[in-house]
């Protein structure tokens, strides 16, 4: 996908769901490539309000606790200090396979494939929840 589209995608989001942009941005995705997911949601409570305000039957919302243990390839939405990053802050990367105990990931901020641990993966995961306070989300293609 061009900047261009990239960037259209992220401004559509923003007219989305205000309690989460990121939701917004999903919503925005599935209108624009007709492409049905699957959305992991960790917190009950924020996947009943995913459900109520949802405006598209192209995204299956479950309720199900986020880790690195689902098929591959799929999208986490982690803490990206964790894995590097200067600051605390939310971030979406790819899974692309698991060998072992290694998570292969591809970083869509710069473009680049890296390897984690499951355990710094998990640790991600769980900052995004703990210390920002973001409900964890795991998102695959249908």
């Amino acid at each position: 996908i061009t900047r261009d589209k990239e960037l259209k995608l992220l401004f559509d989001g923003l007219a989305g769901l205000k309690d989460s942009y990121a939701f917004g941005v999903l919503e925005a995705f599935v209108k624009t490539y007709k492409k049905p997911v699957t959305l992991y949601v960790d917190n009950k409570y924020f996947t009943n309000l995913l459900l109520k305000n949802s405006k598209t039957s192209l995204i299956n919302i479950i309720h199900k606790p986020t880790s690195v243990e689902f098929p591959t390839p799929y999208i986490v939405y982690l803490d990206s200090q964790v894995l590097g990053g200067y600051t605390h802050a939310p971030h979406f990367v790819i899974v692309e396979k698991i060998v072992g105990e290694t998570c292969h990931i591809s970083d869509p901020w710069d473009g680049k494939r890296k390897r984690y641990s499951k355990e710094k993966m998990t640790e991600a995961i769980k900052s995004l929840k703990s210390y920002l306070k973001y409900c964890p989300l795991v998102i695959t293609l249908d």
